[in-house]
């Protein structure tokens, strides 16, 4: 299977999330997948002439199967003629909760819709039509990245680690585990969202590494999935570090139905001093082996790691998304 997937230069030069850029390495190492990154603001593309031109020119021998656009809430990088290729497109959302979402699907005219969220398959119940597949597709994480140093997370010197945006209520959790550690309440490191923009993809990249040494280092993560119950890549990432996770409960069946024993998840209305008082217990209990419910707490980030070693690497992902493609396309 050829697939190109269309991702304009600038974004992989600044963009700091590396999420699609390894999806694409995934879809590389997949056994019956050839893929090429291209499109938009790179080496050799026109942007006054069509995409289907611009194809032509650029794999005169190598011609893709599908096209996958770059759908984010973005679009001043716009391929001229996309719903025109001959090869059909198929759109990955990381989220659809955007008006952009709309206006790539005008663009793009794709056969097949893929959703990372559960929830957004509701929210466009409309795209669905007797030319188009809508679908959901759980992500995955890199897990070339994301991985333990040592299991034993007494032994880890991050006790409780905050990550991401901390706006509230979007993320009230996230703003709440933050606000005691800046008050001395509880241990821990708050680690700011750094804006989705950087200076050049070295320090995108390097932004990842410094992301993924602190999540190997954190006995818990607190973390939640936003207004639209989404599974947000920290939860995955976590995981895959070997974290224990304490958040609000994802509205995605697949994955709730995966963890919901091995994490802990509480209201997202749940009172602030009930929660203090929660964080503050599982970081005493995460500080000494010797502690009595310290085993339980061990065993279940041991077991959601290998879940997700499993379940859901980027490689699982890739062989999913490449089964859904031959199903609809």
């Amino acid at each position: 299977m050829n697939i190109l997937y269309l991702f304009p230069k600038k974004y992989f030069d600044h963009k700091m999330h590396r999420r699609r850029i390894y999806w694409c390495e995934a879809l590389g190492r997949h056994r019956d997948v050839s893929i090429q990154m291209w499109g938009y603001g790179w080496p050799g593309y026109d942007e006054s002439a069509p995409l289907q031109a611009n194809i032509d020119r650029k794999f005169p021998q190598w011609k893709p199967d599908i096209i996958v656009p770059y759908a984010g809430r973005r679009h001043d990088g716009e391929h001229l003629g996309l719903r025109d290729t001959t090869a059909p497109r198929v759109v990955v959302f990381t989220d659809a909760n955007h008006p952009t979402s709309q206006l790539l699907i005008d663009g793009a005219d794709p056969t097949l819709v893929i959703f990372s969220q559960a929830s957004d398959v509701e929210r466009w119940p409309h795209w669905r039509n007797s030319k188009r597949q809508c679908v959901h597709l759980l992500w995955g994480a890199n897990h070339l990245l994301y991985h333990p140093e040592t299991v034993v997370l007494a032994d880890r010197p991050i006790e409780c680690l905050v990550v991401g945006v901390l706006s509230s209520p979007p993320y009230r959790l996230r703003k709440l585990a933050a606000d005691l550690i800046a008050a001395g309440e509880l241990r821990g490191k708050v680690r700011s969202h750094p804006g989705d923009w950087l200076d050049s993809a070295e320090q995108c990249q390097r932004q990842m590494e410094a992301y993924a040494s602190d999540l190997r280092n954190a006995r818990m993560v607190v973390t939640d999935g936003g207004p639209y119950g989404y599974v947000g890549a920290k939860h995955l990432e976590a995981v895959a570090s070997g974290c224990y996770v304490i958040g609000d409960r994802p509205r995605d069946p697949e994955f709730n139905r995966r963890y919901r024993d091995l994490m802990t998840f509480v209201r997202r209305d749940i009172p602030d001093v009930e929660f203090a008082r929660l964080l503050r217990r599982h970081q005493k209990t995460l500080a000494s082996t010797k502690s009595r419910a310290y085993p339980l707490l061990e065993m279940k980030a041991r077991t959601a790691t290998q879940t997700f070693l499993y379940n859901d690497t980027l490689d699982h992902w890739a062989e999913r998304f490449v089964s859904l493609v031959r199903k609809y396309v």
